[in-house]
C-alpha cells in the first residue's frame, strides 16, 4: 500500500536538499551554469531515489516515480511563474526532462532495493 505521509516526507527532505545544495553551489561560486544545474538536479533526484524505497517499502518504485514527477512539475512551475522562463513552450523538452529525471530516480531506487535485499539475505 502506498503511504502518502512517506511521500510527503520524501518530498520535504528533497526540497531541503535543494536548499542545501543550492547554498553550497552558490558558496563555491561556480560560474558554469550547465554544470551547476546538472549537479543540482542529479543530486536531488538521487536523494529522492534513495529515500523513496526506504520510507515506502511496499511500493518503492511507485513512490520513486511519483517523487520524481512531482519534483519535475514543481521545477517547471517555479521556472515558469517565479523565474519567468518559458519552459512550457517546447513539449519535447518537457518530455525529455520527465523521462530523464524519473529514470535517474528509478535507477537509484533499483540500486537501493538491491542493496537492501542483499543486506537482508546476509543476515
Amino acid at each position: 500500500m502506498f503511504h502518502f505521509s512517506s511521500f510527503i516526507k520524501t518530498l520535504g527532505v528533497v526540497l531541503l536538499a535543494y536548499t542545501g545544495i543550492s547554498f553550497l553551489l552558490g558558496f563555491l561560486s561556480i560560474t558554469n551554469t550547465a554544470l551547476v544545474l546538472t549537479v543540482f538536479y542529479t543530486a536531488c533526484y538521487i536523494v529522492g531515489g534513495i529515500l523513496a524505497p526506504i520510507w515506502n517499502k511496499e511500493t518503492p518504485y511507485s513512490a520513486s516515480y511519483f517523487v520524481s514527477i512531482s519534483l519535475t512539475v514543481l521545477n517547471f512551475l517555479v521556472a515558469n511563474f517565479v523565474l519567468n522562463i518559458a519552459v512550457f513552450s517546447e513539449p519535447q523538452d518537457i518530455h525529455q526532462a520527465l523521462v530523464r529525471n524519473s529514470t535517474i530516480s528509478m535507477l537509484v531506487t533499483a540500486i537501493v532495493i538491491f542493496i537492501i535485499k542483499r543486506q537482508e539475505a546476509t543476515k
